[in-house]
């Protein structure tokens, strides 16, 4: 049983599967090396990489998307799942995004 706030995530959560689920097929191909059907720390920590043009990104920076991520379109399962994809790398923008803006007010 789910509640009215539940459910309006699961919504949304359903919706941006489907607006992007090309793209969430061709990202779990191949990054779900093991066919688990979900992204493990370093899976996703590979995919995050490639997002950031090659650039390798640090284990607490994979950790922190990954707790943000995992659990969103249910229960934590130690990974993301194809419907925990597209928020997990916007939470990885917004780090990004975050981190540029204080590198530069430095």
């Amino acid at each position: 049983m789910i509640s009215k706030n539940e459910l309006e995530a699961a919504i949304l959560i359903w919706k941006n599967y489907l607006e992007n689920k090309t793209f969430i097929e061709e990202k779990m191909a191949k990054y779900d090396t093991n066919h688990s059907g979900k992204l493990e720390l370093d899976q996703l920590k590979a995919l995050l990489t490639d997002l950031n043009d090659g650039k390798p990104i640090k284990d607490d920076e994979a950790r922190a998307v990954m707790e943000e991520a995992d659990g969103v379109a249910g229960n934590k399962t130690g990974g993301v799942n194809k419907m925990e994809l597209m928020g997990a790398i916007s939470v990885w923008y917004g780090y990004v995004e975050d981190h540029q803006k204080s590198c530069c007010l430095m």
